[in-house]
């Protein structure tokens, strides 16, 4: 049974005391007024009318849990469209008299929720019939609730696993920034979604282009919604924000639509806040709600990761020599996986390789050679693994590569597989040098070896060395 419905049962008992009011819709003579001392004293807050216009007015706030319509006014309400369409969720009970109309009847019947009574009912009938149509409004309800947070959590599940795919498909900051904005817009049915960024030295080294959905702007302090959330770093949520005195033409415009709701909320970076995520909606009839909130203050976090990863991949990666990525930023790299796999329940795996003998090379060769081959090997492990992976020069001839989204197992067989390549490689072929190398690696896993960063590098670089001892051109699994 869902814990709903087991909660509304085990309540039967309860189920009037958890319904508000009752609506009792007569010409002021009906055999109901009998039925408002028992209503009264069961609790029930009661309101009585006798026109259409007086009955829309009442159910217009959604308080209403139960209406009775006596038989006299019955017809008048049931030819009543808008009278129907309010209150179509709403049980109903109609008390027919004897000269009603078996057309009638069967028209009452043709609603869902109406309960036409053919017989004038006992004050302990009535008030059973209304013990059983508040159960049911209550099961309705926690039936609503179970099935709201079942909705909230199915949207963030998508999200979640939205961004962790978008992550390991692609590192090119403009495409995952645009994939965070189009999977807010759809998941939230929001009319747009955007992302404003400061204009300042620190996105130059991204190379972000201006479009509608990425605009880079200068926020003048407390200047419009979007300064305020830059200046604050606290998320606004507005109804009608051109009818909001914060609102700023300049400052929070999205092309030349009329924003009616708007959402902002901080995209900030280790405290620094670096600039503004936002929802909105043109339409003045559509809201939105805290569920949507939680979707964007999600969003916003995975661009401030993907912004500072792109950021970190940028200033840090340059070995002089090969182009590729640091050991100090290989260390950062590592730190950021760590987190993205606690956050996502998932793994990664680390390569330490090391080539075999090298020394032989530059003793043979001289240093200048051996940097040519240093190149090449560079040039081999970036061309044969994924775009995500992350390749980097430790120093002199060793290399650390990061596997995300991968399995020691998988790690184990990537490292197998360079292994091979290396082995069958000739170097500088070309200059009729035809040298030939072996390499030894190392393999170890977040969490399944270790889960901090030392210990990784560690076991892998140890793992590696193992190889190297005993038989060199081999891999290592971290034990």
């Amino acid at each position: 049974m869902i814990p709903a419905f087991a909660v509304a049962a085990r309540n039967t008992k309860n189920a009037v005391e958890l319904m508000g009011e009752i609506l009792l819709i007569d010409n002021g003579s009906s055999y109901i007024r009998h039925y408002k001392k028992s209503l009264t004293g069961k609790g029930w807050r009661t309101k009585t009318v006798r026109k259409i216009k007086e009955a829309l007015s009442r159910l217009k706030d959604g308080k209403t849990d139960i209406i009775v319509i006596d038989g006299s006014v019955s017809s008048a309400f049931l030819a009543s469209s808008a009278f129907k369409k309010r209150s179509a969720e709403i049980p109903a009970i109609i008390l027919l008299h004897s000269n009603s109309s078996k057309r009638e009847k069967n028209a009452w019947l043709k609603c869902d929720l109406a309960f036409p009574m053919s017989e004038q009912l006992s004050s302990g009938e009535f008030m059973q019939w209304v013990k059983k149509l508040a159960l049911y409004k209550s099961l309705k309800a926690e039936s609503r609730a179970a099935h709201a947070e079942l909705d909230k959590k199915s949207k963030e599940s998508n999200l979640h696993d939205e961004m962790r795919k978008l992550f390991a498909s692609t590192s090119e900051i403009e495409t995952v920034l645009k994939s965070i904005i189009h999977s807010l817009k759809s998941l939230t049915a929001s009319g747009a979604c955007s992302l404003l960024i400061s204009d300042e030295p620190f996105f130059e080294m991204l190379k972000l282009r201006n479009s509608a959905m990425i605009r880079k702007q200068v926020f003048k302090k407390g200047t419009g919604i979007a300064g305020l959330v830059m200046e604050k770093g606290i998320a606004i949520h507005i109804k009608d924000a051109q009818a909001d005195k914060r609102y700023d033409s300049t400052a929070d415009r999205y092309r030349t639509v009329k924003i009616k709701a708007l959402m902002s909320v901080p995209v900030s970076i280790q405290g620094r806040i670096l600039g503004v995520m936002r929802l909105l909606h043109s339409d003045s009839k559509k809201v939105f709600s805290e569920d949507d909130m939680n979707l964007l203050l999600h969003g916003a976090h995975y661009a401030a990761v993907a912004i500072e990863q792109a950021y970190l991949y940028e200033k840090l990666k340059n070995d002089e020599l090969t182009s590729l990525y640091n050991m100090n930023y290989i260390r950062q790299a590592i730190d950021l996986e760590i987190e993205r796999s606690r956050r996502f329940h998932s793994v990664f795996s680390l390569i330490f390789m090391d080539m075999d003998n090298f020394k032989r090379v530059n003793d043979r060769y001289g240093h200048l050679v051996g940097s040519r081959v240093i190149v090449e090997i560079a040039q081999l492990l970036q061309e044969n693994v994924r775009k995500l992976d992350i390749v980097s020069r430790y120093g002199g001839d060793e290399f650390v590569i990061i596997l995300p989204q991968t399995s020691r197992e998988i790690g184990f067989h990537v490292a197998e597989r360079l292994r091979r390549m290396i082995e069958k490689k000739v170097f500088i072929k070309n200059e009729s040098y035809s040298i030939r190398l072996t390499a030894s690696f190392g393999v170890a896993s977040y969490p399944h070896n270790a889960k901090k960063k030392e210990d990784l590098l560690r076991l892998a670089d140890n793992a590696m060395y193992s190889g190297k001892f005993l038989t060199k051109n081999t891999v290592f699994e971290a034990k």
